[in-house]
């Protein structure tokens, strides 16, 4: 028996988190109305305005989850949820740890190591895909543990295939 776990994370998922992936979130949640109507008004119609040398500059501000705020780990987590909820295969075990992932893969032969990775790894992507979010390929790391308990550190970056 061998595992395989990778450790991934969106890129910048905090900063890029878009509002309307976290109201689609809220949305489908059980939340009470009044909660849900609170964070449709705080994140709908932003802008953020600068005083420039040249004068006032408005853009609007459709992303970001703030860190630092009472709300923000909240808003990541209803949007976190819909991962670490989905039905994967019984040798495939997902973690959550503020926005990283850890995804832990067990099986009886390398090949099907390789494959399950892989499918776990295009799941993971396509979630990161309907949320608007990268997958920072510079903060993967993937280890090998084979059944004797050694752990090899896989240097190599993970690819979204």
């Amino acid at each position: 028996m061998s595992f395989c776990s990778l450790l991934t994370s969106p890129l910048g998922a905090f900063d890029n988190l878009q509002h309307r992936a976290i109201l689609k979130s809220l949305d489908a949640s059980t939340c009470l109305i009044n909660i849900n109507r609170l964070f449709h008004s705080l994140l709908q119609n932003r802008k953020v305005t600068l005083l420039t040398p040249q004068g006032r500059a408005t853009k609007d501000q459709k992303q970001g989850c703030p860190q630092g705020s009472c709300s923000g780990p909240a808003l990541w987590n209803l949007v976190a949820n819909k991962i670490l909820n989905q039905v994967w295969p019984d040798n495939v075990h997902i973690q959550g740890f503020e926005d990283d992932f850890l995804l832990v893969n067990e099986a009886d032969s390398n090949k099907s190591l390789v494959e399950d990775t892989q499918s776990a790894i295009t799941q993971f992507s396509s979630w990161c895909s309907e949320n608007e979010l990268a997958v920072s390929t510079e903060k993967n790391k993937l280890y090998l543990i084979q059944q004797n308990g050694k752990s090899q550190n896989h240097i190599e970056r993970v690819q979204n295939k």
